[in-house]
């Protein structure tokens, strides 16, 4: 239902003089297409592309947008299933392709713009709360933290101190306060820090700390750095323009900890949900765990107006179809029940 970036591959070894494939892989040569030729594949595997001014227009976008991004990033939903050889189902048109490309596109900038929101929230409350039991500049002692796995918690502040140096004559603030006073309190530094690092950071805070920053939001401290790691990969993927909407995330969300979650009406057998758990959908659970209603609300209406606008678009499947790889099911608009 969604991909994930681990894929079937050979395993690889690096050496200084480049890379090494496991005897006997012969990968296959990826030989240079012009856009024209590019159109005579497509077409040659069912895609109805009229000669004349659509043909034209498709060429540009492939000019402007990249063959690989487009054809092979989007066109799964259209092969036909179990083909021996790839085959698009009849009837499909490369605007189609195109449509859920630029849908991606759009989505990527919705949710990037809640994840920031949630990324300030977070970055703020673990500041707080850390700086009210250790002051503002305790970052840097091992005793601050959990230290039953050390190595981890010499990793965190290895990065802390690392970001603090590359800031150094970048950063006003980190340069005034590092001249000025010789330290960065904790408020000024989760500014520069990404949201990954507060993820390493909030990992190794003791459990009582952890449990204190998770209070605030109202959710499991286990299950909030489940939350900040899933948030991570969805920033960078969306910062990134890479593609979103069937991403599949390593962590599940655990749904013993959200029993609104039966409201989505999603298939499950013995609390095992068929979807909603583990892709775009359960970014957008987290998201409405930890915003206001009032920005939940927005992004509902924001994503109902890109389904809607999708759906206009699409031919030979339903827009039922990408919500099913993304984890929307008929109840989706709930989110702003929980």
């Amino acid at each position: 239902m969604c991909y994930n970036i681990i894929m079937d591959r050979p395993s690889v070894t690096y050496g200084p003089e480049g890379i090494f494939l496991p005897w006997g892989y012969v990968m296959a040569d990826k030989i240079y297409k012009t856009h024209k030729q590019q159109l005579k594949i497509l077409r040659s595997r069912g895609m109805e592309i009229a000669k004349g001014n659509i043909g034209s227009r498709t060429m540009r976008v492939l000019e402007r947008e990249n063959y690989y991004s487009v054809i092979n990033g989007y066109k799964e939903p259209f092969i036909v299933p179990n083909s021996t050889s790839e085959t698009y189902l009849t009837g499909t048109q490369f605007g189609e392709l195109y449509a859920v490309f630029n849908f991606d596109r759009n989505i990527r900038l919705i949710y990037l713009k809640y994840i920031l929101k949630v990324e300030h929230q977070i970055k703020t409350v673990i500041a707080h709360e850390f700086s009210k039991l250790y002051g503002h500049d305790n970052y840097l002692k091992l005793d601050s933290f959990d230290t039953r796995n050390i190595k981890q918690v010499l990793e965190t502040i290895g990065r802390i101190q690392n970001a603090l140096s590359n800031q150094m004559g970048k950063s006003q603030e980190v340069t005034h306060y590092m001249s000025t006073y010789g330290y960065v309190p904790l408020w000024v530094l989760v500014n520069i820090l990404t949201l990954g690092e507060m993820s390493y950071f909030y990992a190794n805070m003791k459990m009582h700390d952890k449990n204190e920053v998770a209070r605030r939001f109202m959710v499991n401290p286990d299950e909030l750095s489940k939350y900040i790691k899933n948030l991570t990969l969805a920033r960078n993927l969306c910062a990134h323009d890479e593609r979103f909407y069937d991403f599949c995330y390593r962590e599940s969300l655990a749904t013993s900890f959200i029993p609104q979650f039966r409201v989505f009406g999603i298939p499950n057998s013995q609390g095992n949900y068929s979807y909603g758990t583990k892709d775009a959908f359960s970014i957008a659970v987290i998201l409405a765990l930890l915003l206001p209603k009032t920005d939940i609300k927005e992004f509902v209406s924001l994503m109902d107006k890109e389904f809607k606008y999708l759906d206009k678009e699409l031919i030979t499947i339903s827009v039922d179809r990408i919500k099913l790889k993304m984890g929307f099911g008929v109840d989706w608009k709930k989110l702003v029940q929980i």
